[in-house]
């Protein structure tokens, strides 16, 4: 018995085999926290892409946020022209109002239940771009909703 453990074949054998477990364990840990960096690089990017955005349209990321901090389900949105009226809409999104005409950036207006913003569809449309909302638009109202890390970022 002990001649077939000192052999050579079997020595092979078992380094053989032990080389294949240690081999197949530093993959497995190598890739696990190569996706864990990455996920983290992934975060990272997301956060200042956000914070970006944030800096160029404050007042409407303030107004989506006391939104969500008042309808904390709600993540469809629709872009609203206060010069025009509307029907109702079934599913009673959040809306915020633009005027086109208007060169100031946000003003009050009794049409308007929140803040109107001067180029609002340009601003969504960046929001867009960086994956934030996406457009679910049905006729020619415009018509979002928010991606989840978006609304999470928002209530931070």
């Amino acid at each position: 018995m002990n001649e077939i453990l000192a052999s050579p074949i079997t020595g092979w054998i078992g380094g053989t085999l032990v080389g294949i477990f240690v081999g197949a364990a530093g993959k497995y840990y190598a890739d696990k926290y190569t996706d864990q960096r990455k996920r983290q690089e992934g975060k990272s990017s997301l956060r200042n892409e956000f914070e970006r955005c944030r800096k160029h349209m404050p007042e409407l990321f303030d107004e989506m946020k006391t939104d969500l901090a008042a309808n904390s389900l709600k993540s469809e949105f629709v872009l609203l022209d206060v010069r025009l009226s509307y029907g109702g809409f079934p599913d009673q999104p959040l809306a915020y109002y633009m005027n086109g005409i208007r060169d100031a950036e946000t003003y009050k207006d009794e049409r308007a239940t929140g803040t109107v913003h001067s180029h609002l569809l340009d601003k969504v449309k960046i929001l867009e771009n960086a994956g934030f909302v996406r457009d679910i638009s049905r006729t020619s109202v415009p018509y979002f909703r928010m991606s989840d890390e978006f609304r999470e970022m928002l209530r931070t």
